[in-house]
């Protein structure tokens, strides 16, 4: 009965389950970073029987390189840095397993491995961690050089373009060898052919400089001429609008009104003209009493004059 009961009392517990939050993460480099990992069993494991390690694979596939291991007695790292790699040394019995890596660095990419020994019985997680540094500086240095690359790139295809191009004629000396049977004989021809004027590049390349010219010029007055013949048909269509909706329509009662008016106006012009022939024939009057008064007067004066004779 001893013997049975024996396995039932032992003092350590098996590992249930080993967690490894993430199964891809991103560091930035030259940080202090955590790669999450848990364990979990009925209750704290002792240390005198508990052993663990991480390890990496390179970026790419590679050979297993341990990193850190802790055994009942101490920890010992893989590193020239002994401080890179660490652990929570005192929280590993009751279930944190979590690496620390300070500083991260480019070399740090890789896959990621874990596994842990209880009373020399093997438990491994299900998942690894692949791991990717971001390098800020380098990422940031890259995009600079692209962008520097496009500029200098489009600064030369705009100087290119503004610049006229200036061609050296070359004159190509060909050789031909003719053989005929059954005697041989080896004629040599050179001939000199000028190469074709360029007055075609320099149209071609003429022509998108007058479009740049041309087109900035040419839009705003396509675009003032659209609004003013738009307002023009506005109004047209609403002048139209207008004489539909309120047409001039001739009835009776405007038609004697209209009679009226005129007759009125006629009077009125008579009066008018009877006015004018009175006035005028008042003043004839008035200058013929004048004259009448001018001759009496002078009358007087010549009787006067016998009078004193």
């Amino acid at each position: 009965m001893l013997i049975v009961l024996l396995p039932c009392c032992e003092t350590t517990s098996a590992v249930k389950r080993i967690t490894l939050f993430r199964h891809k993460i991103v560091l930035k480099a030259g940080t202090r970073s955590l790669l999450p990992c848990m364990f979990y069993s009925d209750s704290a494991l002792n240390p005198a029987e508990l052993a663990l390690e991480w390890g990496k694979v390179p970026v790419g596939g590679g050979k297993y390189t341990t990193l850190i291991h802790l055994n009942s007695s101490s920890v010992k790292t893989f590193h020239e840095n002994s401080e890179k790699y660490q652990l929570f040394v005192s929280l590993v019995p009751s279930g944190n397993c979590t690496l620390i890596i300070n500083p991260t660095e480019d070399t740090d990419s890789g896959t990621y491995e874990f596994w842990m020994l209880v009373n020399e019985e093997l438990y491994e997680p299900s998942s690894k961690i692949k791991v990717d540094i971001l390098d800020e500086k380098k990422t940031s240095s890259q995009s600079r050089a692209f962008w520097s690359k496009k500029t200098t790139t489009a600064s030369t295809t705009t100087t290119t373009r503004t610049t006229p191009t200036i061609k050296t004629t070359k004159i190509t000396t060909t050789t031909r060898t003719t053989t005929t049977t059954p005697t041989s004989r080896t004629t040599v021809k050179t001939s000199t052919k000028p190469p074709a004027t360029d007055s075609s590049d320099n149209a071609m390349s003429a022509v998108p400089v007058a479009l740049l010219i041309v087109l900035p010029a040419l839009v705003p007055a396509i675009v003032i001429l659209g609004l003013v013949s738009y307002l023009y048909c506005k109004l047209k269509f609403k002048r139209e609008s207008v004489d539909v909706e309120n047409p001039q329509v001739s009835t009776p009662a405007t038609e004697s009104q209209s009679a009226t008016t005129l007759e009125v106006e006629e009077e009125i012009d008579e009066e008018e003209t009877s006015e004018e022939e009175e006035t005028s024939e008042e003043e004839e009057t008035s200058e013929e009493e004048s004259s009448e008064d001018e001759e009496t007067s002078e009358e007087e004066e010549t009787n006067e004059d016998g009078n004193e004779k």
